[in-house]
């Protein structure tokens, strides 16, 4: 997907080859900001995007945070307050943290 409504970006990063990885959370439907949903985008240096990445719950998700080691591996935290894998929504306003690992190519690896 690349065209997504009501984007808001939460974090960036690079890479050694000119790629820029982006993090955030989209409006899935407008009529809620319950339906936030996270995202992660990978963009080459001429700014084509490579891939877009969209994830989440019935319930409010975000990306906050993005970071590449050496372009192989990416990393996205974010906060769900839904159930996004090993999340128990104890922390604040019934939302929890949660830590997802992509491969380089915009597979999921593990959320934790």
């Amino acid at each position: 997907q690349t065209g997504l409504s009501t984007m808001v970006f939460q974090d960036m990063d690079g890479d050694g080859s000119g790629n820029v990885y982006l993090s955030g959370k989209y409006d899935a439907d407008s009529s809620s900001n319950l339906s936030m949903n996270a995202f992660a985008r990978k963009l080459n240096s001429s700014g084509t995007v490579l891939f877009t990445k969209t994830y989440g719950t019935p319930a409010y998700d975000d990306a906050r945070g993005i970071a590449t080691i050496s372009g192989s591996e990416v990393y996205v935290t974010g906060e769900t307050q839904g159930s996004l894998a090993h999340t128990n929504r104890g922390g604040p306003e019934n939302r929890d943290g949660y830590l997802r690992k992509f491969s380089s190519s915009g597979g999921t690896v593990w959320t934790r």
